[in-house]
């Protein structure tokens, strides 16, 4: 079995490994990773998340408790708060000083006593 794989990547070697094929495989590379969500991660907007957050809404009455973990500068927070009209209680951490700092910037009229 070893040896059939082995004859079989260097058949796929030799057949693909090519320079004028590399910007092909580039684009196969970025469609495959958007196909899985890769890169859209950074806006809540192409991410599913107000699909996700509206979804919520409507299963949960009452106020919410949401836990922004690697909040960035803010975008899901300030999401999350528009989604639920401010009854929610959100709790962002961003562990870097920049990003940091952006986050309580952009989310300073919301967020009080950050």
């Amino acid at each position: 079995m070893k040896k059939i794989k082995k004859k079989a990547r260097g058949l796929f070697v030799k057949i693909f490994a090519r320079t004028w094929l590399q910007p092909f495989f580039k684009k196969l590379h970025w469609i495959s990773l958007r196909g899985m969500n890769y890169g859209g991660g950074h806006s809540p907007h192409d991410s599913g998340e107000i699909f996700f957050l509206n979804d919520v809404k409507n299963r949960i009455s009452g106020p919410i408790t949401l836990f922004d973990v690697g909040a960035n500068i803010g975008q899901y927070a300030l999401l999350a708060n528009k989604v639920f009209n401010s009854h929610c209680i959100i709790y962002s951490f961003e562990p870097t000083n920049f990003a940091y700092s952006a986050l309580k910037k952009h989310t300073e009229r919301v967020y009080r006593g950050c």
